[in-house]
């Protein structure tokens, strides 16, 4: 449920670049300054200022094979190799590609503490796509965790302008204005957080509304942590159209909260569609996986889902 910067790069990077599987075993390859010298890039539709997340390109050929290969490198432990290739797919127009490959190396060089090279590279962020609310989320974190709240308040005010309802941005930013000797303004900011989240929970589970309005609800509360955001995802489990229990299903399987995965589990036992039973196990699975990766205690058990009945 977390902002995750890694579900940030592959949504900016419609060429799927940083979600998308990277090579198995990449050969190895020159450092980039000995690389081949790309083509001549194609110019930027748009300054950068006045990039949006609708007229953001998917970025160059060069620009997606050095993500791609920075992507691998840095699954295989291969941090300061990535770093290198990261840096060369930052290169050029700014592109989906090219936002995605300076919010990993701002973070990795955040990681382990160069924030002589985080900061300024935040601080350009802010300027090259300040018509991106994601990245602006992603900047004013930064800065907030750095104690910069002038610089986090300017990004966090940016997002909340562009998507009124980033609710990870509403929250952050009515703390960052509490701390920093607004307290009316905090409180405002904080007021309006809760009364959104509050109408989120609540769209879930009403039935009168369409679908697509439900869903959309789910993602929304799936960017917070907050315990009333996992009990909407496990009432809508029970929704009575299958693809919203899908989707709220693949939220909750990114949670940490045992709840989720034993709701996951009930509801894979439980469901009544062959097809989004088969597919509500799989998740369930993928979740259970992961929990046992990251603690000692025994999930629940891998559910057998009932064979479908004759027809």
């Amino acid at each position: 449920m977390r902002f995750a910067i890694a579900g940030l790069l592959a949504a900016l990077s419609a060429c799927g670049a940083p979600g998308e599987t990277p090579p198995p075993a990449p050969t190895p390859a020159p450092p980039p300054s000995s690389a081949v010298p790309p083509a001549s890039a194609p110019p930027a539709s748009a300054p950068p200022s006045m990039v949006t997340a609708e007229t953001l390109g998917p970025g160059t050929a060069e620009q997606a094979q050095s993500l791609n290969l920075a992507t691998a490198l840095f699954n295989e432990g291969k941090r300061r190799e990535a770093e290198d290739w990261y840096a060369k797919a930052a290169e050029g127009p700014v592109t989906g590609a090219s936002i995605s490959a300076r919010l990993a190396l701002a973070d990795l060089w955040a990681s382990r503490g160069a924030h002589d090279k985080a900061g300024p590279a935040y601080e350009r962020l802010l300027d090259d796509a300040r018509l991106i609310a994601e990245v602006q989320l992603v900047a004013g974190r930064y800065f907030a965790t750095q104690g910069k709240d002038a610089s986090a308040r300017r990004a966090l005010e940016a997002a909340i302008a562009l998507q009124p309802d980033l609710l990870p941005a509403l929250s952050l930013l009515g703390i960052v204005q509490a701390r920093s000797g607004k307290a009316a303004e905090g409180a405002q900011t904080l007021a309006r957080y809760e009364a959104r989240l509050e109408r989120f929970v609540r769209v879930v589970t009403d039935m009168t509304v369409p679908p697509g309005d439900r869903i959309e609800a789910i993602k929304l509360l799936s960017t917070v942590v907050d315990e009333r955001c996992v009990t909407a995802m496990v009432r809508a489990l029970r929704d009575p159209v299958a693809h919203v229990r899908l989707v709220a299903a693949q939220f909750l399987a990114e949670e940490d909260d045992p709840t989720a995965l034993k709701a996951l589990s009930e509801a894979a036992l439980s469901e009544a569609d062959p097809e989004s039973r088969i597919a509500m196990a799989l998740i369930f699975k993928r979740a259970r996986d992961r929990a046992l990766a990251e603690t000692a205690a025994p999930p629940p058990s891998m559910p057998r889902p009932a064979a479908p009945s004759a027809r």
